[in-house]
C-alpha cells in the first residue's frame, strides 16, 4: 500500500497525539512536508492488519531547532492511568542538522521507546535507547533524501538505515526493558515532580498490530514514497 507517493500527500491521516499544528494536507507536484514546534506525529495506519509487515519511506530533514528529529513511529498506543492517559510509541529517527558530535560531524540515528503524557502537549519522557548509529552529516544545504525502513513480525521488530541493519530486538526483551527504564525514570524524577508517579501503572506492551506514521519533532521535513506492504510468512 502506497501511504504517500513521489509527491503530494496521504490519502488519510490524523494526529497521533495532540499538537498545536495544523494537519498538512500536502501540495500536487511537490513532495509531503510536515513543519512545527512541537512533536508531531502523523498517523497514517492505526493498524497494520498484519503481523508481519515493512513500513518504509525516503525522509529529508531540511531544518529544525533541538531537540530536533524526523523519521517514522511505529508501535503507538495508549494507556490510562490515574491521572493523564500515557501515549507509548517507538520512533526511528536522525537529524541531519549536525548537532550531536559538531566535532567530528558524525550524526546519529536511533530506535527510542517514549511516553508522551496527555492531554495537551504533555511531557515527553525517552525510557529506552536502542543501539545507536553514527553516519557522516551532510554540510550541504541541499539535505539529501534518506532511506528509514522498519520491519515487524510476531516475535520482535528489525530496523533499517540506508538498507544497514540498525537493530534486532525481540517485543519480549524490549517491554521488559523499557519498564524497568520507566520505573528508573520515575524513581529519578519522583523528588522533583511527584506525579510521575501516575504512571507507575504503566506496562510497555509494543507490538507489531499497532499505530505507525510520521514523526517529526521541532523540525521542516519532507517525506516520499512512505510504503507499507506485508512480509509472506515462511514456508515450513
Amino acid at each position: 500500500m502506497t501511504l504517500i507517493g513521489p509527491t503530494g500527500g496521504p490519502k488519510w491521516s490524523r494526529w497521533a497525539r495532540p499538537t498545536y499544528t495544523a494537519l498538512p494536507k500536502g501540495e500536487k507536484g511537490k513532495p509531503f512536508r510536515m513543519a512545527g514546534f512541537d512533536l508531531m506525529l502523523l498517523e497514517l495506519v492505526p493498524d497494520p492488519g498484519v503481523a508481519s509487515y515493512r513500513f518504509r519511506a525516503e525522509v529529508k530533514h531540511i531544518d529544525g531547532q533541538v531537540p530536533y528529529r524526523v523519521g517514522l513511529y511505529f508501535s503507538q498506543t495508549k494507556q490510562a492511568t490515574t491521572e493523564d492517559d500515557a501515549n507509548l510509541f517507538l520512533e526511528l529517527t536522525y537529524t541531519d542538522m549536525n548537532i550531536e558530535n559538531p566535532t567530528t560531524g558524525n550524526n546519529i540515528v536511533r530506535v527510542l521507546a517514549d511516553l508522551v503524557r496527555e492531554p495537551g502537549p504533555g511531557v515527553i519522557i525517552n525510557f529506552f535507547s536502542g543501539t545507536a548509529l553514527f553516519f557522516k552529516h551532510s554540510p550541504d544545504l541541499k539535505k539529501p533524501w534518506r532511506q528509514l525502513a522498519v520491519e515487524a513480525t510476531q516475535e520482535g521488530y528489525q530496523v533499517f538505515w540506508e538498507n544497514q541493519l540498525v537493530e534486532k530486538l525481540s517485543w519480549t526483551e524490549l517491554n521488559e526493558t523499557g519498564k524497568a527504564g520507566l520505573d528508573g525514570t520515575i524513581d529519578f524524577g519522583n523528588a522533583v515532580n511527584p506525579s510521575l508517579n501516575a504512571l507507575r501503572t504503566v506496562n510497555p506492551a509494543y507490538g507489531p498490530l499497532q499505530g505507525l506514521g510520521l514523526y517529526c519533532n521541532e523540525s521542516v521535513a519532507e517525506f516520499r514514497n512512505v510504503i507499507l506492504e506485508p512480509i509472506p510468512s515462511k514456508q515450513p
